[in-house]
């Protein structure tokens, strides 16, 4: 199936990111141009996304995830290395009635996280249908190398 490509106003928005690894710093630098409030929950950071808690660009609470978690926010990003924990939060979301996805599930995703660049006033988002990851980053990569940009690897290397 193909997914349409929706751009939403997250302006005021929370959003629920799960887990702290490389993936989490990823989607987080990218969101952070965008005016929603953050969540992480995560027994660890990155130094990166360390970093943006203690500016106050993200709110963190150094923990595993529990049942009811996703009741606040209006997206969840499911993103640990733990399948387990993934799918719960999926569970609970689906329950909850709250917009998810997972990471290393393209079944258990509303909505796939695109590749983001912002080059101006334009915003461009790719994808690859949830299914070739290396094809929308060498897209997105070609993208930003051709408008330039003001995304997530910027945003990363501060």
């Amino acid at each position: 199936m193909n997914y349409f490509p929706f751009f939403i106003n997250l302006e005021g928005k929370t959003v629920l990111a799960v887990g702290g690894g490389r993936i989490a710093e990823r989607r987080i630098s990218a969101l952070l141009h965008f005016g929603c409030k953050i969540r992480v929950i995560s027994p660890e950071l990155t130094p990166a996304l360390s970093r943006y808690a203690a500016e106050g660009r993200l709110e963190w609470s150094a923990r595993r995830y529990r049942t009811g978690d996703c009741r606040e926010a209006d997206i969840v990003l499911a993103m640990t290395m733990d399948e387990t924990v993934n799918r719960a939060v999926w569970e609970d979301c689906k329950r909850e009635g709250v917009t998810v996805n997972v990471a290393d599930k393209k079944e258990l995703c509303d909505f796939y996280f695109p590749g983001i660049v912002i080059a101006d006033e334009a915003v461009i988002g790719v994808i690859a249908n949830g299914g070739n990851h290396r094809l929308a980053s060498e897209l997105t990569g070609k993208i930003r190398e051709e408008y330039g940009s003001k995304t997530a690897k910027k945003e990363a290397d501060k």
